[in-house]
């Protein structure tokens, strides 16, 4: 028959070898830097430059159009108005009511 080993310092060395593959498990791996990172980043700023382009081209196409909608012509006398005069104070009432 196989001989095992029970005894008390047997025990304590395998909890602690155990205990230490379980800790290996969680202990960080070295990260290895992402070799498209730089590529990725020059495309998101190409990307968000071209977007920038297309909103402002957006905004002149809107600025034209309002332009063509509603020219700006200069009227000196595009309602006919009183000429101005000083406001004199309202007639006084009369104390028979």
């Amino acid at each position: 028959m196989k001989d095992l080993k029970t005894g008390f310092s047997d025990r304590i060395t395998a909890q602690q070898e155990a205990k230490k593959a379980l800790l290996a498990k969680f202990k960080p791996k070295a990260a290895a830097p992402d070799p498209e990172f730089d590529k990725l980043a020059e495309k998101r700023a190409a990307e968000k430059e071209a977007l920038r382009q297309q909103h402002e081209l957006a905004k002149a196409e809107l600025r034209r159009e309002k332009a063509e909608r509603k020219p700006r012509v200069w009227r000196p006398n595009a309602w006919p108005r009183k000429p101005s005069t000083p406001r004199s104070a309202p007639p006084a009432r009369s104390a028979s009511s």
